[in-house]
């Protein structure tokens, strides 16, 4: 089975998640979800090549919302480039999508909480649990780990990505489909 990446970018870390159709994938060796340091991403990057079929990689990118940005953002967006550069010389060009792309894919303003709807990662969590039939389903716990188990931080965006990543690729299944 293809396996899927979805990447969290930032300014000195990033999260990564393997993923497959099916749940999140269990590798023997390689894990299937972790923060590493940016410097680390392409030696993982290559393993995970390497090792199995990877169908395409998906890197949450940086969109113009007309406001000042800090250093952070700017050393993303560099992270992000260099991510895209060292992706295309392996051969596997990736597929950029802004927040509000992952956020209308994964339908969080309809499943977020409180009165005002914020895209924050708690809302990106909600949503994902809901859509694994809630925490008990989702999560599980330490003696029956559910497919999302462990998944902490920047992990539950990589693994939006990866869900967007998947969505993208049956659109253009179905759209290749109907020619």
């Amino acid at each position: 089975m293809s396996l899927l990446i979805g990447i969290d970018p930032g300014p000195r870390h990033s999260a990564v998640v393997v993923y497959n159709s099916l749940s999140i994938f269990y590798p023997d060796v390689l894990p299937r979800h972790v923060r590493i340091f940016n410097a680390m991403l392409k030696p993982l990057l290559c393993e995970i090549t390497d090792e199995r079929f990877v169908e395409a990689i998906g890197i949450e990118a940086m969109a113009s919302y007309g406001l000042p940005v800090g250093e952070e953002v700017l050393t993303t967006c560099m992270w992000i480039g260099r991510l895209v550069e060292m992706l295309e010389t392996m051969d596997m060009p990736p597929y950029l999508f802004p927040r509000q792309t992952i956020l209308s894919c994964l339908d969080v303003s309809r499943t977020g909480k409180g009165k005002a709807y914020k895209s924050t990662d708690a809302n990106v969590r909600h949503s994902i649990l809901t859509m694994y039939g809630g925490a008990k389903d989702g999560l599980g716990t330490k003696e029956q780990p559910g497919p999302l188990y462990g998944l902490a931080a920047d992990e539950w965006s990589a693994f939006a990505v990866a869900l967007t990543l998947e969505q993208k690729l049956i659109d253009e299944a179905a759209k290749e489909e109907k020619r």
